[in-house]
């Protein structure tokens, strides 16, 4: 029996133990031994039985085995070894090694391991015994017996060929024997110095998952980033990408965000996956054709190379079975992306979450699946970070998108609460209303019930906000929110003016609630509704145990102040001023610090009390020199110095105090102090009158002689000289001499002001007008104040510029939202807009004027505005509600009263309701007689009126009527009256 040929040998060597794969596959191409032939040479002498025999049982088990038939060429080597009589033959120990690998490729470990221990006993030195030593070492672990193996793969490591799958083999075994030290030791040896093999590649994704189970986390991260850069090594991506999420997950789990967020970074995206899949699969394609083409007329290489390709077919069907089971798959991306964006949201990076989801809801179109995880942890994160417009905004996307979802009952709730912070409450109210309707059984059903009441009190429904109350009460007696519902049924009363009930439920409530949040502030109410009804008394009687039981309370100021009222009301002045300094002391609101500070004031005045005024507003600017009311402050410190007679210590103080404040736009009070200065310039001041000398006694009376003629009388005291001319231009600008040192733009606008101003004060408008007509085309909106935007804006409106009026509107409205004078931009840019004819956008305007705007000094020209434009409008009935409440109100008495009746007219007249119309406008003929304009409109409004309804006798008369009054004669409706009465052929 001859000796294998060393090419044989070194093809089974690398047919065998080519790879690192749990399978021994011996390719060897049939006939190469010869069959009979490599037989039949064998000496005569040599021990076989029958050589025919044995050629042809050795070849039908080589046939099995290149076929895959393991057992049947198990069966067949054994069956040509007990052929062979004397084992020390050559070819007995490829045998023996030739049916241990078939025993191992069939999964006998048992007899696959009996041969490969009795090839190593009978042939330790034989030239294939480290072949066997790692067969028997693969077969040692397939049978778990891991003790065993690592001892044999230990022995192996040595072998550069088989180092690799030596490590990779230990690192299991110790893993199956939880000795995750040895295993992390062996697969470190395995990737040093680094990662350039697939079999190390794979050891790197073990030795991760094991740095993972042991907490070691910076390393598993280290590995994996290895791995990330060697991506051509990574035979399996998806595997890769499993264990980077798992790590991640286990890192998230365990708080450890950064690492978590490393981990899943390193996930190959679904194209990257679908390009590596799609290159290994094309790369073994092209190495089977070029194995193919090699073959081709070289018999002895086509069998080595076709039993070769067996291989790389099985690793290609592997491949193309793993990529389309992947492709089956759904994009893990969108999963991965929620991941990290949890991990950015527990380490309370909240923007960076919202940054994650926006980039999956981008990238990933609707219909996908975690786009409602996505858009869910939008409405949380922004609600975190308390971006409530955004967080809204999330809430209406969600319901665009799952109106059903599984979070829509989280989300509805939520979306009305960010409504109510953002005080939107009809959108809190439409959103409560629906998820009570839609989800009756919503854990936040209580929350919203009462949120629906609050909603409905911000809006001013009060009726429908005591529902909601009562409805919460009898749900839910035993709720949290229990006596806070009813405090609020309590203000439902107050603030609909019904001031019995109101004070029925406080007393009531403070009885059941003698402490209490709520308790305080009831009582605060309670002396309102004293208050209310007049009961001064009362209210000062109360608020004394008020202020003793709440002392620091937040509405300490406000008790001080009513209390301050009462005092006033009742005549008890001296107590109200003190009530009213210690009520802008603790004053945690602007608004009632004012209250407190101005009507003590106005009350010291009363009593002529000056130098307390000046003091009282002095102590205010030494207490707080940042608060925004100190100019003003400082207006009031130089009217009480100058009604001391101190002019021109009022003038310096004033000059001092507005160079530090000239020069800064968004100082509203500068303008008044500027108004002031001019005052006191457009006046001569006072002389000085000077001491009277220490009187003298009389010189004692002679008496007169008998007859003689009395003495003559003393002569007058000789006039004064006559004071030089006072010149209150020179004196305003030797005072603002100081102040135009480099002066701002800002302040160069302010000076001029003041000049306009004085000149006003000393009659002259025209001059002044020509002043501001040049501040409105010198300056820059952008360089003027908001006091003279507004006041120029005006001036300019009225000249009928409205083009430069709008300029300078415009400028107040969008860069000084906050301002005392915004509402004068949004009533000047409704008025242009009216002009316009663009009514829906005048009406807008003047909506926001009246509502949103906190600035009320406009209010009577917005409210009138909004009336004409609802009339140009024809909705008739609103626009006469509103000239009702512009006829009523006390304040605006006056020149907007007649306007406000014989708009009434005007509205009747253009229903066609003229007798309706008439009445309205004889009433401001005969009510308002000295408002001459608009009594002149008033009956050609009636004249109209009576002709449209064929009373042409009615309407002449009228006409003669106004004609007969001479204060009407100048007006252009005189000449107009003239006119008809001569077209309709009369005599005036």
């Amino acid at each position: 029996m001859p000796a294998l040929p060393p090419p044989l040998l070194a093809f089974i060597r690398a047919a065998v133990f080519g790879g690192a794969r749990m399978c021994l596959v011996v390719a060897l191409h049939l006939g190469f031994l010869g069959g009979a032939v490599g037989w039949a040479q064998a000496p005569a002498a040599t021990p076989v039985t029958d050589m025919e025999a044995v050629a042809i049982a050795y070849n039908e088990a080589l046939k099995a085995f290149t076929e895959g038939k393991w057992s049947e060429a198990a069966s067949g080597f054994e069956a040509t070894m007990k052929l062979i009589l004397d084992d020390r033959l050559p070819q007995v120990p490829p045998l023996v090694f030739m049916t241990g690998a078939a025993y191992f490729n069939g999964g006998d470990n048992g007899k696959a391991i009996e041969y490969f221990k009795k090839y190593l006993t009978k042939y330790p030195n034989a030239v294939m015994v480290w072949e066997v030593k790692l067969g028997l070492a693969r077969a040692t672990l397939r049978s778990k017996k891991y003790d065993e193996a690592i001892p044999l793969f230990k022995e192996l490591e040595g072998v550069p060929a088989w180092r690799d799958e030596a490590l990779l083999s230990q690192a299991q075994a110790y893993r199956e024997t939880t000795k995750l030290d040895e295993a992390i030791a062996a697969l470190v040896r395995l990737i040093t110095p680094d990662i350039r093999t697939v079999a190390q590649a794979g050891g790197g994704i073990m030795l991760a998952e094991l740095y993972a189970e042991k907490k070691a986390s910076k390393k598993a991260v280290i590995v994996l980033q290895l791995l990330e850069r060697k991506p051509g090594l990574v035979e399996n991506p998806v595997g890769l990408n499993a264990v980077a999420v798992r790590l991640g997950d286990e890192f998230l789990e365990d708080k450890q965000f950064a690492d978590a967020l490393s981990s899943y970074r390193t996930v190959r995206p679904r194209e990257d996956v679908i390009k590596i899949q799609t290159y290994r699969v094309s790369r073994t394609v092209a190495a089977i054709e070029a194995n193919t083409k090699a073959a081709v007329g070289n018999p002895p290489l086509a069998a080595q190379l076709e039993m070769l390709n067996i291989q790389l077919k099985e690793q290609l069907d592997e491949a193309k079975k793993q990529f389309e089971e992947f492709q089956k798959l759904p994009d893990f991306g969108p999963g991965l992306l929620l991941r990290m964006a949890r991990a950015y949201y527990e380490w309370e990076k909240r923007w960076e979450a919202v940054v994650v989801y926006e980039r999956l809801l981008t990238k990933y179109p609707p219909g996908v699946k975690d786009r409602e995880g996505a858009i869910f942890g939008k409405v949380i994160a922004y609600n975190d970070l308390l971006q409530m417009r955004r967080c809204q905004a999330a809430c209406d996307d969600y319901f665009k998108e799952f109106p059903e979802g599984p979070g829509a009952g989280t989300v509805g709730y939520m979306s009305g609460a960010v409504a109510m912070q953002v005080q939107d409450f009809a959108g809190a109210e439409k959103a409560f209303v629906r998820m009570l309707e839609k989800v009756p059984k919503s854990e936040f059903k209580e929350e919203m019930r009462y949120l629906l009441g609050n909603a409905r009190f911000m809006q001013g429904k009060f009726g429908e906000a005591v529902q909601d109350y009562i409805k919460y009460h009898a749900d839910y007696p035993s709720g949290e929110r229990f006596d806070e519902v009813a405090y609020r049924i309590g203000l439902c009363a107050i603030f609909t003016s019904d001031y019995a009930k109101g004070k029925t439920v406080m007393t009531e409530f403070v009885a059941k609630n003698p402490t209490g949040p709520y308790t305080g502030d009831a009582r605060y109410r309670l002396l309102i509704c004293e208050y209310a009804e007049m009961n001064y008394e009362a209210v000062i009687a109360s608020a004394a145990p008020w202020l003793r039981d709440y002392a620091g309370h937040d509405q300490e100021a406000e008790v001080l102040a009513l209390l301050g009222d009462s005092q006033a009301a009742t005549g008890k002045l001296e107590d109200a001023i003190q009530s009213y300094q210690r009520c802008a002391k603790v004053a945690k609101t602007d608004e009632v610090l004012s209250h407190g500070l101005f009507e003590s004031s106005k009350y010291l005045q009363k009593l002529g009390k000056w130098p307390e005024v000046a003091q009282m507003f002095e102590d205010f600017v030494k207490d707080r020199p940042d608060h925004t009311a100190v100019i003003t402050a400082m207006f009031w410190i130089a009217k009480a110095r100058a009604k001391q007679g101190q002019t021109d210590e009022a003038k310096a103080f004033l000059v001092d105090n507005l160079k530090k404040y000239i020069a800064e736009p968004k100082r509203e009070a500068v303008e008044p102090l500027l108004l002031q200065l001019a005052q006191l310039c457009a006046k001569r001041p006072r002389p000085k009158t000077p001491p009277a000398p220490p009187a003298t006694p009389p010189p004692a009376p002679v008496p007169a002689e008998q007859g003689a003629p009395p003495a003559p009388p003393a002569p007058a005291p000789p006039e004064p000289p006559p004071l030089p001319p006072y010149d209150a231009v020179a004196e305003l600008t030797k005072q603002m001499r100081p102040l135009e040192a480099d002066a701002s733009v800002t302040a160069k606008a302010r000076l001029l002001y003041a000049q306009a101003e004085l000149l006003r004060q000393i009659r002259k408008p025209e001059e002044a007008d020509a002043i501001y007509a040049e501040m409105a085309t010198r300056f820059r909106p952008a360089d003027l104040s908001p006091y003279l935007l507004a006041q120029l804006g005006d001036f300019m409106n009225f000249r009928g510029d409205s083009e430069k009026a709008a300029l300078l509107f415009t400028q107040l409205k969008e860069h000084y939202p906050k301002s005392d004078f915004l509402d004068y931009a949004y009533v000047g840019l409704g008025e242009i807009a009216l002009a316009k004819k663009e009514h829906e956008k005048a009406l807008e305007l003047f909506t926001d004027a009246l509502e949103k705007v906190e600035a009320n000094s406009k209010a009577k020209e917005g409210t009138i505005g909004k009336a004409r434009t609802l009339l140009a409008l024809k909705r008739h009935a609103e626009a006469k509600k509103l000239f009702e409440q512009v006829a009523s109100v006390k304040e605006w008495r006056g020149d907007a009263t007649a306007m406000a009746v014989y708009m009434q007219g005007q509205t009747e007249a253009d229903q066609g309701k003229y007798p309706e119309a008439i009445a309205y406008y004889r009433r401001v003929f005969v009510a308002y007689q000295k408002y001459l304009p608009w009594v002149a409109k008033s009956y050609l409004g009636v004249a109209d009126c009576f002709e449209k309804m064929g009373q042409r006798g009615d309407a002449i008369e009228n006409l003669r009527e106004m004609l007969r009054n001479e204060r009407l004669a100048k007006f252009p409706e005189t000449e107009e009256a003239r006119k008809r009465l001569q077209a309709w052929g009369v005599a005036a």
